[in-house]
């Protein structure tokens, strides 16, 4: 767990989402490319949301089951506001999964 820091009073991330990130130049349309690596957190949010993998949401159940720390945290909150999607013209909303 990665404490948070901001104008809230208390906030918690699981993990990192990338480990490396190396820019690797522009596409066609002159936007940057990354090579990137992620956390094992990270890969399975990166397929779930990106590459619409709704099998994936498991995977990342059992990643917060598994972990000590999250257990004692959760067992402790009696909320979780999900942020509103970024872009509601989606079709595929990630968000209202989680």
């Amino acid at each position: 767990m990665i404490e948070l820091r901001g104008p809230w009073k208390l906030g918690y991330s699981f993990d990192v989402y990338t480990t490396s990130s190396v820019f690797i130049g522009n596409n066609q349309w002159g936007r940057p490319l990354f090579d990137s690596t992620y956390s094992p957190m990270g890969q399975l949010v990166k397929d779930f949301k990106y590459g619409q993998e709704v099998s994936k949401l498991s995977n990342i159940l059992q990643l917060l089951i598994q972990d000590k720390d999250f257990n004692s945290y959760i067992n402790n909150i009696d909320t979780i506001l999900p942020v509103v999607p970024s872009n509601k013209a989606r079709a595929f909303q990630p968000v209202y999964f989680l």
